[in-house]
């Protein structure tokens, strides 16, 4: 059975750590799910830092569940207030060059 066969049930981020490498840095997240009402957990490297308390998608093996794989999926939420919080800025700063 392949990963993408896995069964996906939604974690919890419960940590986060910087791991600075020579020319980038990635993030060590650490995610628990549960499974038939037993705790699980995990880590996954990710070029981006999740909250801490974000909710995930984990995909598990339902032979065993502690082989897990996160999906990553970009947080839209935030990517929106980025924008907006851009859009808004630009909008200013052009704003007084024209004047």
């Amino acid at each position: 059975m392949g990963q993408q066969d896995w069964m996906q049930t939604e974690g919890i981020v419960k940590a986060v750590y910087v791991e600075q490498g020579v020319e980038s840095q990635s993030y060590s997240v650490v995610f628990t799910y549960t499974v038939a009402g037993h705790f699980y957990g995990g880590t996954y490297i990710a070029d981006h830092a999740p909250c801490v308390d974000d909710v995930v998608m984990v995909r598990y093996d339902p032979a065993d569940p502690n082989r897990n794989d996160l999906v990553i999926k970009a947080n839209i939420r935030k990517w929106v207030v980025g924008v907006l919080v851009f859009a808004v800025t630009a909008y200013i700063l052009f704003r007084d060059l024209a004047k």
